[in-house]
């Protein structure tokens, strides 16, 4: 019996398809990363940077290693000292003179120094999550502040504050990447011949996913077997893996990924966090498992933000009111570090997706992604097609408001 005829024999065309997870969720039997622990754990908790760009001078640790509870305090140094690698990012794009990008490096806990409000600078590990916070306050840094850049706008400026030294930006300001695709000479000579041009100016603002379920991460370290176990709630359970196991310095096999329950992710937990691997190295240094769960007001400063992209759009129509061409000039932020899918979402997701639903032959859009003092951005809700639908739509309805006609009819 062929696929076909098995289907049309099911009960279930045409009928209501109950949802099977509902019941355990509703009656609260589900296991999401706070619900789990293991025996002998610990608890961490982050020393995160007041200041959007600061050069760290010093760090003194002496005072939390002493508080009630408080079993270790490591910094970025730690992280150096053990061999810590980099978080990846996906290598796609190029610079504008078409050299390879050079993603900055991004350990679990910086080091010279802070590029974001929230980039976390030391990790205290103690017996309960209230000790690890009372350890974190007495943990001492000594910043220098800088100036910083925070919006897309003012980085792409001749005379922006430097968010990284030239060996990541040569010659190119803030920018981190750049993509442009599409026909440019036919694009240029269409706009010349068209009836009519609409220009439209958008800002798309910076949001955070911000999912029912705080992010947290549970790490555990068998010397036995060399094994990495971590529990964290991801959506992307390979990309995670593979992102903390290049960080760690270790083959994936030897990095166990773990997803319970997940409560929300939107797109912004499809890929690893240095959180993640912090818990890991962290388990490993004390001999003890580490926990770690963000609170309402860290999710917003650790985990990535969303969109934040600023266009210009220019759209021509024939005299028939047929579109012949468009023409987009992006910018776009992806904060102070490079993550995972930080630059392929404004050019591979968006500028690829640029006419929409339209039938719109030739194509001119160019992207340049810059870094700024601000979180990291990545993947949220359609990775950067809602960005450009919203563009097409604006820039269909304004050509339909200056031509005097219903938008529905172009």
């Amino acid at each position: 019996m062929d696929t076909l005829s098995q289907i049309g024999r099911t009960p279930w065309i045409g009928q209501p398809l109950r949802r099977l997870e509902d019941d355990r969720l509703l009656r609260g039997q589900g296991c999401f990363t706070d619900d789990f622990s293991v025996p002998g754990q610990t608890h961490a908790w982050f020393v995160r940077s007041p200041h959007p760009h600061a050069r760290i001078r010093a760090i003194s640790t002496d005072a939390a290693r002493a508080a009630p509870g408080v079993i270790a305090v490591l910094t970025g140094a730690d992280a150096v000292a053990d061999g810590l690698s980099s978080m990846p990012f996906m290598h796609l794009h190029k610079r504008p003179d078409g050299s390879p990008i050079v993603a900055p490096p991004r350990l679990p806990l910086t080091t010279d120094s802070v590029r974001f409000v929230g980039d976390a600078v030391a990790m205290v590990i103690a017996e309960t999550r209230n000790a690890a916070k009372d350890g974190a306050d007495l943990v001492e840094v000594d910043y220098e502040p800088l100036p910083a850049v925070v919006s897309v706008e003012q980085s792409a400026a001749g005379d922006a504050p430097q968010v990284w030294p030239p060996a990541f930006t040569p010659e190119q300001g803030n920018i981190a990447a750049y993509y442009r695709h599409g026909d440019i000479g036919a694009v240029d000579a269409a706009m010349r011949a068209a009836a009519h041009r609409t220009r439209i100016r958008l800002i798309n603002n910076r949001v955070v996913a911000h999912p029912l379920e705080v992010r947290g991460a549970l790490g555990e370290y068998n010397a036995g077997t060399d094994l990495y176990t971590i529990h964290a709630p991801v959506q992307g359970v390979h990309r995670a893996r593979a992102d903390a196991a290049i960080s760690l310095g270790v083959p994936e096999a030897e990095v166990r990924m773990v997803v319970d329950d997940l409560g929300g992710g939107f797109g912004a937990r499809a890929y690893g966090y240095p959180e993640n691997v912090a818990v890991a190295w962290a388990a490993r240094r004390t001999g003890r498992p580490v926990k770690w769960l963000a609170d309402r007001t860290e999710l917003f400063l650790c985990d990535v933000h969303g969109r934040d992209q600023v266009w210009e759009g220019e759209l021509a129509l024939d005299q028939d009111y047929k579109f012949i061409a468009m023409r987009v000039r992006s910018l776009a932020n992806v904060g102070a570090y490079l993550s995972f899918y930080g630059a392929a979402v404004p050019a591979m997701s968006g500028a690829r997706a640029s006419n929409g639903c339209y039938d719109i032959p030739l194509v001119d859009h160019e992207v340049r992604m810059l870094f700024t003092n601000t979180a990291p951005v990545d993947a949220y809700r359609g990775a950067g097609r809602p960005e450009m639908g919203f563009l097409i739509e604006r820039l269909v309805h304004k050509t339909a408001l200056e031509l005097g006609l219903d938008p529905i009819d172009l």
